[in-house]
């Protein structure tokens, strides 16, 4: 089954990083690791900018394996603003989100 990482870039609103931090940790990862496809999720916070092209501070990878990417694109499209995947309005809605398709084996540093 194919894999794929989702990558999502998001800041929160001015004033409001406490509530974005805790929705987003707290419901909206679990939200959407339900969701079929979507096997994980961890978020990061940006400690070094080094382009002038990136603004949002945060980053969410989320795996995913399915062999319809377009379907769980849609299926988050249909639930985002339902009970299924409940938005916060603490998130600046200037998002980045790229899907990347698994194309080689991982690397690492021989043991």
């Amino acid at each position: 089954m194919p894999k794929y990482k989702m990558m999502v870039m998001t800041s929160a609103v001015e004033g409001r990083e406490q509530e974005f931090n805790d929705w987003y940790q707290n419901l909206h990862l679990q939200q959407l690791v339900a969701m079929d496809g979507v096997t994980s999720a961890q978020r990061y916070k940006a400690t070094k900018i080094l382009t002038d092209s990136i603004t949002q501070p945060y980053l969410a990878v989320y795996d995913l394996e399915t062999d319809d990417v377009d379907q769980v694109l849609a299926t988050m499209t249909a639930k985002a603003g339902t009970e299924d995947m409940i938005l916060n309005d603490a998130m600046d809605p200037k998002t980045c989100v790229i899907i990347y398709e698994e194309i080689g084996p991982r690397v690492d540093q021989p043991a």
